[in-house]
């Protein structure tokens, strides 16, 4: 079992499946990469060949708050009492949806399902489209919060407050956001 089985990351297929460039399929390899952070935690990222997948059929840009957004949201919490919190979402790209039609072959991380032909069903680190897939998603999640994003700026994201005279803020820049509100941790928490 692989550590990524709970995030439904890959569909296993037999040894025999066959997925052809006809129909659309890439091949990319895999494999983990093992670091520590800078407080001594270890930290294991499982990554694909994008530099072998041609992405040029998919959207690859994701957009980042604006600094100006940013320094505008803080002066906006300052002057009204707003607590902040800012935070960094962890596997944020193995939460997105794949678009593209990528294979590979399972590897000794996969434990007994080594040698099965792997389809990728979310995006994963290395792919040219994870910042982008996973931008799309993250927004998706924030409008079902009832978030909209800001007309100069996509990245900020407004909520208006009916129990206080104020709006609700979160900044995002790839899996990094900040959060500007009367309750921040609510929002951290469901995030």
């Amino acid at each position: 079992m692989s550590a990524l089985d709970h995030l439904h990351v890959f569909k296993y297929h037999d040894l025999g499946t066959k997925f052809t460039k006809e129909d659309g399929w890439q091949y990319t390899p895999m494999h983990m990469i093992f670091g520590i952070k800078h407080d001594l935690r270890h930290k294991a990222c499982f990554v694909v060949g994008g530099h072998v997948i041609d992405s040029s059929n998919h959207t690859t840009y994701s957009s980042t708050v604006r600094n100006l957004s940013i320094k505008l949201m803080l002066l906006i919490a300052m002057s009204n009492n707003l607590g902040m919190m800012d935070g960094d979402i962890d596997n944020d790209f193995c939460n997105a949806p794949c678009s593209e039609k990528v294979w590979s072959m399972a590897g000794n991380e996969f434990g007994q399902r080594k040698g099965c032909v792997v389809m990728l069903n979310r995006a994963l680190y290395g792919l040219k489209t994870a910042s982008a897939l996973f931008h799309k998603f993250f927004g998706d999640f924030l409008q079902e919060l009832d978030f909209e994003p800001s007309k100069v700026d996509q990245d900020l994201w407004l909520r208006k407050q009916y129990t206080y005279e104020c709006y609700d803020y979160i900044a995002t820049h790839v899996d990094s956001i900040i959060i500007v509100t009367k309750n921040s941790t609510k929002y951290m928490d469901i995030i």
